[in-house]
């Protein structure tokens, strides 16, 4: 073959590479403009912005309906009867509505409705704006053969088109699903006592002056902070789970002549009453002081409150941090030791002045800071001698903090059974033979 023919070969090769190389780029190119064609045509249901809607209305084809207004900034429920709604489902509800686009057209002109379940509507939107359109009203159908959305037309236009299931989800709701459905509307940050009555069984909690939890009845003690703090954090989520009447009138019905308890939440700019009567088809009956309807809680709202005064109570016996501690005292029956820290340095003060090796005291301290209550026995305050408190084995006391703040606990041994009390404790705890043993051996090896 000649050089001629050879590079008439490669040139008519070369030719038909770039032929189907722009027929594959044209081809990509019109697929793409048509996608954005595509995107671009969808059609918004409603202009407007959510900021724009002023009030709506959803009817069930039942006939039941339910109107939203919104009042200066603020929305509520008008009819069939006022009540609070709820702002962020409003909002979330208004932002679909106001987001979503036509799906795919089904019929240009439908000669019958009801083949779409739009004569009459599932649901029946209608909205009135401050904008144009100022009313909107949008019609849902049946869902489609796929269950992948449902029919919807706009009234006004006959075309039937499809709305997807997420838009569906969003905008096919029931008056409890945008109602405020708070069942404490307290700020739970404010709470500073809570009292619980449990058939015969009374319990108080109530903030100290320091900011603490303490248990007040049925005897005062320490409580724990964040069991507490836990309970009055669950408050701020605590949700109705029904509406059974939107009135208090046939409270005997619901069991609130003899209540499964009555929880009374007060802080410094009011109160509200928790009662909870017989139990429901599923949790329990309950009512607010505070709000117009009866309605349910799951158990687990319930039983959060029906726990003993032991329950909540401070299991630990100190509450110093070790990088506090300035200085501790041991006293046994064989003596008195002290130990001090300057710089970072231990040292031991008495019964003799020397170094103390920074392990050992950590070690020490470690050991001492976990102890805990195990349970906590039946006593009255000041009855003592029945754990051997009147006349500990030992006694820890703890300095720290630059308030110089001490903390003192004693420790015995009655019955087989340790027992520990901090000073500031009108009841004693039980104690586990383990942790004792341990606190007895660490001292050891630092007294030595």
């Amino acid at each position: 073959m000649s050089a001629r023919y050879l590079k008439s070969l490669i040139a008519i090769v070369v030719l038909v590479i770039l032929w189907f190389s722009f027929t594959r780029w044209n081809k990509h190119k019109s697929r793409e403009e048509a996608q954005k064609a595509n995107q671009t045509s969808a059609q918004k249901l409603l202009s407007a912005t959510s900021g724009q809607i002023q009030s709506f209305t959803l009817t069930a084809r039942d006939g039941a309906a339910f109107t939203c207004d919104k009042q200066g900034k603020t929305w509520s429920i008008t009819k069939p009867q006022a009540t609070s709604a709820d702002q962020d489902k409003i909002n979330s509800f208004l932002q679909s509505l106001t987001s979503a686009t036509e799906g795919e057209q089904i019929a240009a002109r439908p000669s019958n409705l009801k083949d779409y379940g739009l004569d009459p509507p599932a649901k029946t939107l209608a909205v009135t704006t401050d904008t144009t359109p100022v009313e909107f009203t949008l019609l849902l159908g049946d869902e489609t053969p796929t269950n992948s959305g449902i029919y919807a037309q706009v009234a006004g236009r006959p075309q039937v088109f499809t709305l997807t299931d997420d838009v569906k989800t969003a905008l096919e709701k029931k008056l409890f699903d945008l109602r405020d459905t708070h069942a404490v509307t307290l700020p739970s940050d404010q709470i500073n006592r809570i009292e619980v009555k449990n058939g015969s069984q009374s319990v108080t909690l109530a903030k100290n002056p320091d900011g603490m939890w303490d248990v007040l009845l049925p005897t005062s003690a320490r409580a724990d902070h964040f069991t507490v703090e836990g309970l009055t954090d669950s408050l701020q989520s605590l949700t109705m789970q029904s509406i059974v009447s939107e009135s208090k009138t046939a409270d005997a019905k619901y069991g609130f002549a003899k209540p499964t308890l009555t929880v009374d939440l007060i802080t410094p700019g009011g109160s509200q009453t928790l009662v909870i009567g017989k139990r429901a088809d599923q949790g329990y009956y309950a009512m607010n002081s505070a709000l117009a309807p009866v309605f349910t809680l799951d158990e687990s709202s319930v039983t959060q409150f029906q726990k003993s005064a032991p329950d909540f109570r401070d299991k630990n016996l100190f509450s110093w941090d070790m990088f506090d501690v300035k200085r501790f005292d041991v006293t046994t029956p064989k003596g008195h030791w002290a130990f001090e820290q300057n710089k970072n340095q231990w040292k031991q003060t008495a019964p003799a002045s020397k170094s103390a090796p920074s392990d050992d005291v950590n070690a020490f301290l470690s050991t001492l800071r976990g102890l805990q209550a195990s349970s906590f026995p039946a006593s009255k305050p000041g009855d003592m001698n029945q754990f051997g408190l009147d006349k500990p084995s030992y006694t820890f006391k703890v300095t720290f903090g630059s308030k110089n703040q001490t903390e003192v606990v004693d420790v015995a041994q009655a019955g087989g059974k340790d027992y520990a009390r901090r000073a500031s404790d009108e009841l004693p705890s039980e104690v586990s033979e383990s942790s004792v043993a341990a606190i007895e051996n660490t001292f050891q090896k630092l007294s030595k």
